[in-house]
């Protein structure tokens, strides 16, 4: 006669709550994973590199710095005269400050409301009007989705190529 039969019912409820305890967490993490995968894919698309240390994580997203690379090929940069700021991050910050204000100012002066929007939702009413191109439009969030994933560890590399979509942004 099999084992299972001969034990007890009350051991044979302990038997499946130990094992459900043991599966339940596993389980949960594959069900998470696969229902939001495609959001796990797009986000391990656009990550360059991943480093752990003792000071924490550390990502870089290269994929968007090839992109802007991309965007500028063929753009006439403006130039424009630098700022005397301490490091690149802070800016990097002034410029994106800068941008949205600009952004928030055409929309305002074309009768688009700009209040609690996103740069997203003003490039995507700005070019839906016809005000801006969809490539300036495509520039804007680049450049946006660059500035928002910089860090203070931000290399001259890539503060040059963002510098020079902001400066190719004529709005």
């Amino acid at each position: 006669m099999n084992m299972f039969y001969q034990i007890t019912t009350e051991k044979k409820i302990q038997l499946i709550i130990d094992i459900l305890e043991v599966v339940t967490w596993p389980i949960t993490l594959l069900l998470l994973i696969i229902l939001f995968r495609k959001y796990f894919i797009s986000a391990l698309s656009r990550l360059g590199s991943l480093q752990a240390g003792a000071t924490g994580f550390t990502m870089t997203f290269d994929q968007k710095i090839t992109e802007a690379k991309q965007l500028l090929k063929g753009i006439q940069p403006k130039n424009s005269a630098k700022e005397n700021l301490s490091s690149h991050f802070s800016k990097l910050l002034e410029m994106k400050l800068e941008l949205n204000a600009k952004l928030v100012q055409l929309a305002t002066a074309n009768n688009v409301d700009a209040a609690n929007k996103s740069y997203v939702q003003l490039c995507d009413e700005l070019q839906e009007i016809g005000i801006i191109t969809i490539q300036k439009s495509t520039l804007i969030k680049t450049f946006f989705d660059l500035a928002n994933s910089a860090d203070t560890t931000l290399s001259e590399e890539n503060f040059n190529v963002t510098e020079e979509l902001f400066n190719s942004i004529h709005i």
